[in-house]
């Protein structure tokens, strides 16, 4: 059986590793970088680079789409209070690569145009 390559890139210096054992077996708080201790997370390009521990997440999502000229921490920190693991999404082609490995709990829209929403509801209808 051949093995899954997993490569993960140092958000701190850059420099580019690849496991040796399936993800799963090293605790989410042991894949650090060995030169200088920054978080490894999944090399990808910059706009699809998602962070390892939200691979890893457990318990309640919420995803927040956030447009407004207000600040998205008091909503972000309402949904934490409550338990909940709040990630944001900025566009259609974001809230798919977060739906390809996580179900979210509560999906929250922080904007005044109709048309994002009815864009995202639409690609969730199908």
């Amino acid at each position: 059986m051949a093995e899954e390559k997993i490569s993960l890139q140092c958000n701190s210096c850059g420099k580019k590793f690849r496991l040796r054992h399936p993800s799963k077996d090293i605790p989410e708080d042991r894949l650090l970088c060995p030169d200088c201790g920054g978080r490894l997370v999944f090399a990808a390009r910059d706009s699809e680079r998602i962070a390892l521990e939200d691979y890893l997440l457990t318990g309640p999502v919420a995803l927040l789409y956030w447009d407004l000229p207000l600040p998205a921490e008091t909503m972000e920190g309402f949904w934490k209070r409550q338990g909940y693991a709040v990630r944001r999404f900025t566009s259609r082609e974001e809230l798919r690569r977060w739906l390809r490995f996580l179900i979210p709990q509560v999906l929250l829209y922080g904007t005044e145009n109709p048309q994002v929403v009815a864009q995202c509801e639409e690609f969730l209808q199908n």
